[in-house]
């Protein structure tokens, strides 16, 4: 289990985002999260957080409970988190009567689904609350993670659309399409918003200074990440000419076949924790920035169309297949399916069994029957180029996907394509 683990978190390095916004949210007063960090043993930080990290943790606050009060107004019979991350919603009393499907990654979903059962039985608590695995641009594990619920559904995204490349964004549209298609509802995110938003809120604590401090945030998101995060289709950019507007993302999801509803975020967050701290002199500029947000609703209207090119052989991709052969140094890896999330850690652990005795000089991977690639699947790749040091790395059949999906993420400096 532990190599699992090792495995999933070197694929997909998210899980310090996840551990972080659970300590937010116990910072910020939530005993349901302190409890939640105590069961699953995430440490607290022991400095004193820096003021760039005191005011960021007023944003994720803020995001988490204007879900949450949108969730508590919704009339769904169930709700869908997506992700859940190490978040305490399936410890919370706005549920009742209704399902809750807290669906992430594997890792994060195989401690969840023993730490909030224990919590509620510890507490006597009786809720219809269940972890699933799935990644987001998987239709296949989305949909098997639904199974059993009724529709309509309340799905509620924050933090995700913010780490996706847009190929994966693309993706995860046509998954969300399809579920809301099926079972009716909404799917609520503050995402594309949130550059903005937190840029306003550090304005009012660091001035013109916030600015060149959020460059630095997202160069060391995109470093832990190996890959751009933070500008795709669907965000609201700062500070470039170039950036994308509210226009040009309401336009977007539109064009992914959405009917796009936006809220004042701000008329969601009466009550919240988050303006706590606020001190006065800052308060009508941090309310300011959270008037200007929204919560964003995207829903299926009858008839929808989807315009851009046609992803359903890459949703319905069967199971992820490898295969390997050797030529004297080189291992060559044969790849089918999709190669994401969910598949990512297994290509790794393969690998590490190949080459256990003795380690390639260089990869070549062979991707004619690969259906589709997300940044996990590149990380691993680059994964692989790290490991054979001065060899190579060779993606050979590379499709126009997948060549998109290696520029975006800038993989393809470091990996050859034949």
């Amino acid at each position: 289990m532990k190599k699992d683990q090792e495995l999933r978190e070197q694929t997909n390095p998210t899980f310090a985002t996840a551990r972080m916004t659970a300590r937010y949210l116990a910072d910020g007063g939530s005993e349901a999260a302190e409890r939640l960090i105590a069961r699953l043993g995430i440490p607290r930080e022991a400095e004193k957080p820096n003021p760039i990290e005191t005011w960021s943790r007023l944003v994720v606050i803020a995001r988490y409970d204007a879900s949450d009060a949108f969730i508590a107004a919704f009339p769904s019979p169930t709700v869908v988190d997506l992700p859940c991350g190490f978040t305490p919603r399936g410890l919370e009393g706005v549920y009742a009567n209704r399902r809750y499907l807290g669906l992430d990654l594997p890792a994060v979903i195989d401690a969840m689904k023993i730490a909030v059962p224990a919590l509620l039985d510890d507490e006597g608590i009786t809720a219809d609350v269940s972890y699933r695995g799935a990644d987001a641009t998987n239709y296949a594990s989305v949909r098997a993670a639904l199974e059993g619920a009724a529709g309509p559904l309340c799905i509620t995204t924050e933090g995700l659309l913010t780490y996706l490349t847009d190929t994966e964004l693309d993706e995860m549209c046509d998954v969300m399409h399809r579920v809301l298609e099926e079972f009716g509802g909404v799917w609520a995110t503050p995402d594309p918003d949130m550059a903005p938003l937190t840029l306003g809120v550090l304005k009012a604590a660091l001035g013109e200074e916030a600015l060149r401090s959020m460059r630095e945030s997202a160069a060391g998101l995109e470093s832990m990440a190996d890959g751009a995060v933070g500008r795709n289709a669907a965000t609201v950019g700062v500070g470039d000419a170039g950036a994308n507007g509210t226009g040009a993302v309401e336009a977007y999801f539109e064009s992914q076949g959405f009917a796009v509803e936006r809220r004042g975020l701000l008329d969601y967050l009466e009550g919240s924790s988050c303006f706590a701290d606020v001190p006065a002199a800052s308060s009508d500029a941090v309310r300011k920035a959270f008037g200007d947000a929204s919560l964003w609703l995207m829903s299926v209207p009858e008839g929808a169309v989807v315009s851009p090119e046609d992803s359903s052989a890459r949703l319905d991709a069967k199971d992820f297949i490898v295969e390997a052969e050797w030529a004297g140094t080189t291992l060559r890896l044969g790849l089918q399916g999709r190669l994401d999330s969910i598949s990512a850690p297994e290509l790794l652990d393969f690998y590490d069994h190949q080459t256990k005795l003795i380690g390639p000089k260089d990869v070549v991977v062979d991707a004619a029957d690969l259906a589709y690639i997300s940044s996990a699947g590149i990380r691993t790749l680059l994964i692989f180029a790290k490991r054979v040091g001065e060899g190579h790395v060779v993606v050979l059949h590379a499709d126009d996907f997948m060549r998109r999906v290696l520029d975006e993420t800038g993989a393809a400096a470091f990996l050859g394509i034949e």
